[in-house]
């Protein structure tokens, strides 16, 4: 009688904490969706595109870079995380350039946050090319020419266009910004700490893939 007892609570209380999760999560309060679907994963993929928009500039996506670094080692193939660097100034315009040519070369991991630092914990005018070129050399090992090839070059001249027509798609007013799926923006009316910005992240990933399993349910 007791074990049945202890099972019945158990149940009870999973039922509750999914509830509680259910409702606490709720579009328009803590995310919305974009009326416009585009760039979404095929109905028979089991892995979801999470993208943050985010600008060096925003000291909130510098303090949202510790929760990621957490979040990110637990993640599975279903999640593929990707990052956009959004220009709302001119300021921020060689920061996306510096961004998008370390990705061109292979080495953000050694540039992403120590470009981070220089600009929120030393106070340095990173956007300044002569700066630039100076942290690719030090902390990315990489010569002048071969960052200022990649800087200049096509490749990073579309990233930079791509940025532009995700933020209008995606109607992105501010960073950090979460999107899943190119469907769902983690925002709202309240205020929220990183690690919540991540659990409606999480909520919205197993909601896209049992949306596909649905799908694919209903086809078949």
């Amino acid at each position: 009688m007791k074990i049945q007892t202890i099972l019945i609570s158990v149940m009870a209380m999973f039922a509750s904490i999914a509830l509680s999760q259910e409702v606490e999560f709720r579009e328009y309060e803590h995310y919305r969706e974009i009326p416009t679907r585009f760039e979404t994963s095929d109905v028979n993929s089991d892995t979801v595109v999470v993208t943050e928009m985010f600008s060096y500039i925003c000291v909130h996506c510098f303090t949202f870079e510790r929760d990621l670094k957490d979040w990110l080692p637990k993640q599975d193939h279903t999640v593929k995380f990707v990052r956009e660097h959004v220009i709302f100034s001119g300021s921020s315009l060689n920061l996306a350039r510096a961004f998008y040519a370390a990705e061109e070369l292979g080495i953000t991991e050694k540039i992403h946050m120590p470009l981070f630092t220089a600009i929120h914990v030393n106070r340095l005018r990173m956007n300044q090319l002569d700066l630039l070129v100076r942290l690719f050399e030090g902390r990315g090992e990489t010569s002048a020419a071969d960052f200022q090839a990649a800087y200049n070059g096509f490749n990073v001249e579309n990233r930079i266009r791509r940025s532009d027509a995700l933020v209008r798609g995606w109607r992105i007013e501010g960073t950090p910004t979460m999107v899943v799926d190119g469907r769902y923006i983690v925002g709202g009316t309240h205020t929220r700490t990183n690690r919540q910005i991540l659990a409606i992240v999480d909520f919205l990933v197993a909601k896209v893939l049992e949306d596909r399993r649905t799908q694919r349910n209903t086809d078949s």
